[in-house]
């Protein structure tokens, strides 16, 4: 069920040609029925990483911003998006390295250049900060995170550096990841 409210469509001039519409609404749904949405067809290219409506949960407020032509036949470019949404008790299976990744609050900026997910999480339980950034198009995505690894959460990684380094060590990656992978 996906809640929709706050709808507005404005033309704020009729004279150039062809007339340009802005389109402003809220949504409000559980993360199953917007990973549904994003899995159709039509809306996947869109949502850059796969998630499986079965093995997520939590709860999504959005607003979203359409400036657009009022003519017959739309294309892809003729269309300009904003997206702000706000995630929580956000929850998701496989999605980091195979690892469940869970937060309480994440928030997704998505537009025609690309979007961002920003946010602390946990990565199959280890406390981090995620910063993820993917430009539109095929390009490789940017990813910064900052952890600090205890050996219990290194031994759930299946990080084993030995008796070279005990208890916490501060971990901060950033990096780039090839737009075919996950």
């Amino acid at each position: 069920k996906l809640g929709v409210s706050d709808f507005v469509f404005e033309i704020p001039d009729i004279a150039p040609r062809p007339i340009m519409t802005r389109v402003r609404f809220r949504v409000d749904a559980p993360v199953p029925a917007i990973a549904e949405v994003l899995s159709s067809d039509r809306w996947s290219e869109f949502a850059g990483v796969p998630i499986d409506p079965a093995t997520t949960k939590g709860s999504v407020a959005s607003q979203i911003t359409l400036s657009m032509p009022l003519k017959q036949e739309l294309t892809k470019a003729d269309t300009i998006y904003n997206v702000v949404a706000d995630l929580t008790g956000f929850a998701a299976d496989k999605l980091v390295m195979n690892q469940r990744l869970e937060s309480n609050n994440l928030k997704l900026v998505a537009n025609n250049q690309g979007y961002q997910i920003r946010g602390e999480v946990k990565i199959n339980g280890q406390s981090a900060a995620l910063d993820y950034r993917k430009p539109a198009g095929n390009a490789d995505a940017d990813i910064r995170v900052t952890a600090t690894l205890d050996d219990s959460s290194r031994a759930r990684f299946g990080i084993d550096l030995g008796s070279a380094a005990t208890g916490n060590i501060p971990l901060k990656l950033n990096g780039k990841i090839a737009s075919g992978d996950r």
